[in-house]
């Protein structure tokens, strides 16, 4: 179960990075 939670976490963060990477591309 922890592993499961431990993989939703880290692809939350990768989506969130990944977000603000493209929010930045748009910007500029």
């Amino acid at each position: 179960m922890q592993v499961y939670i431990m993989g939703v976490i880290q692809l939350e963060v990768l989506n969130n990075l990944m977000e603000e990477r493209f929010h930045i591309l748009r910007g500029v």
